[in-house]
């Protein structure tokens, strides 16, 4: 199937006005220009792009190792995590560890990025502090947290984003043309094409169970806690590490401009695409779509999430 025929099948048109030949066309020959240009900027292999641009990644996520409590807390991006970084901050010691997030510069973090899974912070700080702090992520049900990060990615401004995340000018007018901001659905249709023609393994989407596992798909961490339930999983947390955690705060949830539930917002044709993309995360995290979310603390270290 050519690229065209691909753009058709997959609905890529704005939101407010049907599909059509001329914004097909649109959309090729500018995606052709764009995917060129990339192609010819980078290395071949992603492995080697991930190497030059070592913050792709982030999308303001934090790390926390608390020598003074003997936890690490590893940020996975839209699960409120600014907000509990900036709650733990104020029982951290002079000699712990903190990445920076939004607005907050962090400490004692020369050399740590805020992007790294819990892989790369064990295999830095050894098995035996890791082993021997208790350590935490928080994670949430896939279809809100795309979710999130649709609303997050549609208030995007240029002139502020980092570097990194910057969006090429080939791409933007490409936007502007052809009717952005889009609905979720024509955006993450988008996102699934974007993969098809670049370098990409994966459509760049909030990753899950790539932050708590190790290379071989073994759970490292104590505890994944939900986000769906934090009030209460924070209260668990406190009684835990013998700290006040009071109510959490509001850094970084404020990019969400409507009140409707995820479920409004996704066709069958995304729900089942992100449904594939999470699968295995959703074997572990049990999560169904339009369910209400499961109550406990997940505790499975040492388990394989390719096994469950």
């Amino acid at each position: 199937m050519d690229f065209q025929s691909q753009c058709t099948s997959l609905g890529i048109h704005s939101d407010n006005s049907p599909t059509n030949s001329r914004g097909i066309a649109i959309v090729v020959n500018q995606f052709a220009v764009l995917h060129s240009s990339l192609r010819a900027a980078v290395p071949e292999s992603a492995e080697g792009w991930q190497a030059q641009h070592p913050d792709y990644r982030s999308t303001n996520t934090s790390m926390i190792i608390s020598h003074k409590h003997k936890f690490i807390f590893i940020h996975m991006s839209h699960t409120s995590g600014r907000s509990l970084t900036m709650d733990l901050v104020n029982h951290c010691g002079a000699d712990d560890i903190i990445t920076p997030t939004g607005d907050y510069q962090g400490q004692n973090c020369d050399g740590w990025t805020r992007h790294m899974p819990a892989r790369e912070v064990k295999e830095r700080i050894g098995d035996e502090i890791w082993d021997s702090y208790y350590t935490f992520c928080m994670d949430r049900n896939p279809w809100d947290k795309v979710t999130s990060n649709y609303w997050y990615k549609r208030g995007y401004k240029h002139k502020e984003a980092r570097a990194a995340e910057r969006v090429h000018f080939v791409e933007r007018a490409m936007r502007k043309c052809f009717g952005y901001p889009w609905g979720l659905n024509t955006w993450l249709r988008y996102r699934f094409l974007k993969n098809r023609f670049s370098f990409a393994h994966r459509p760049k989407l909030p990753r899950g169970s790539y932050w708590f596992t190790d290379r071989q798909g073994n759970i490292i961490v104590d505890s994944i806690l939900r986000y769906e339930c934090r009030m209460d999983h924070m209260k668990q947390l406190a009684n835990r590490l013998q700290i006040q955690i009071g109510d959490m705060s509001q850094e970084g949830r404020l990019t969400r401009k409507t009140k409707r539930s995820y479920v409004e917002e996704y066709d069958d044709w995304s729900r089942e695409a992100i449904r594939k993309f999470f699968d295995t995360d959703l074997k572990v995290l049990k999560y169904e779509f339009g369910e209400e979310s499961p109550q406990d603390i997940i505790e499975m270290k040492n388990s394989n999430i390719f096994s469950q």
